[in-house]
């Protein structure tokens, strides 16, 4: 079917194109599928990993920030 496309006045049997439009409907109806389970089986680890970055940038904040007149008194 990927090859019908390229020909657009190409009249390709009807029998061709209700199995194409078929084995589409189903391809997608699967991949419909993995994406609701995957977007209820990552939920939690969503929620643990928003906990993890915020913790990342409080750490951030607290730590001492290097000063640019630091570098430049290193003498190097």
């Amino acid at each position: 079917m990927g090859v019908l496309l390229c020909y657009p006045k190409v009249n390709p049997p009807t029998e061709v194109v209700h199995q194409a439009l078929a084995a589409r409907d189903e391809l997608l109806a699967f991949l419909l599928s993995f994406a609701d389970v995957h977007r209820t089986a990552t939920t939690a680890d969503d929620m643990e990993q928003r906990r993890l970055q915020m913790e990342q940038t409080a750490a951030e904040r607290t730590e001492p920030q290097p000063q640019a007149s630091d570098a430049s008194s290193s003498g190097v």
